[in-house]
């Protein structure tokens, strides 16, 4: 190989090295920035294996009836029917329903009554049950002739 082809290969050998470093330095800079980005702005939810806690449900005014009856469908295992039971007699919707008998079934809400009116049925939109208390009984429902 002559002196030339040596400087020649020579010059390839650290242009390549050069590439490799260059490359190198830019994915670990893009790694610290998504690192960056992602840490979370509160460092005691930063322990590895610590959930952080969760928000305290909303205060929702349900009868005392309705809230013991959706602890004894949830001993029992019924869920979806605790979550029916309270859609009905509050006129909550399904997603606060199940919000609460969630908080009911994790212990977060107190098994204690809460006393106060039933959400108004307008708000968040979609489709709610009329609560038993306003539904019309059956034999005084108007019967065609």
């Amino acid at each position: 190989m002559s002196p030339t082809e040596m400087i020649m290969l020579g010059a390839v050998v650290m242009f390549i090295l050069g590439l490799l470093t260059v490359m190198t330095a830019r994915i670990a800079e893009r790694r610290r920035r998504r690192r960056h980005e992602a840490a979370p702005a509160d460092p005691s939810t930063a322990i590895v294996g610590v959930p952080a806690p969760r928000p305290a449900p909303p205060a929702i005014a349900v009868p005392a009836a309705t809230r013991d009856r959706a602890l004894e469908l949830i001993g029992q295992g019924r869920v979806i029917q605790a979550i029916k039971e309270v859609r009905m007699d509050t006129g909550l919707g399904l997603k606060e329903a199940k919000d609460f008998v969630d908080s009911l079934k994790d212990g977060r809400v107190p098994p204690r009554p809460v006393t106060g009116e039933a959400p108004s049925p307008t708000g968040s939109g979609g489709s709610r049950p009329t609560p038993a208390s306003k539904r019309p009984s059956p034999s005084s429902a108007p019967r065609p002739a």
